[in-house]
């Protein structure tokens, strides 16, 4: 019996071997094929994106812009509205007119976070007006 299982094993063995004589004798023909056209045989076009950096782009933290750096200011947010609407007295002060207010001041993104903050605190009222589009903020 083990003289049939070492039999079966240099027969396996054998055809291995002439399949990967087969195989480098038809990869040897297709380089030959590659020659021929003057091409290499590695020269095929990778998929995907080539490895590195995308040209133009600088290494370094990612997040805001260097430009836009948050900038001081000398009262804060929350006094310069409060003290806007509060020079206005019972009149009171649009949303328009704080917003514009918070422009001119130079400072960046929406004065309306910071309304909708001391409404719920409970330091300014909001004040509807019909037939106008918008609200009146009064100090409470």
């Amino acid at each position: 019996m083990a003289s049939k299982t070492i039999n079966d094993l240099q027969s396996l063995v054998q055809k291995l071997q002439t399949e990967r004589q087969e195989h480098l004798d038809a990869i040897a023909r297709i380089d030959d094929a590659f020659n021929d056209l003057g091409l290499s045989p590695m020269d095929r076009p990778r998929r995907g994106r080539k490895p590195g950096r995308k040209p133009g782009k600088k290494a370094g933290r990612v997040g805001r812009p260097t430009s836009s750096k948050r900038k001081r200011y000398g009262m804060s947010g929350t006094k310069s509205i409060m003290a806007f609407v509060g020079r206005h007295g019972a009149k009171g002060a649009s949303g328009a007119e704080i917003a514009n207010h918070w422009k001119s001041e130079g400072r960046r993104g929406s004065s309306y976070n910071i309304l909708g903050s001391l409404i719920k605190a409970g330091r300014l009222k909001k004040k509807t007006v019909k037939g106008v589009r918008g609200s009146v903020y009064l100090a409470a």
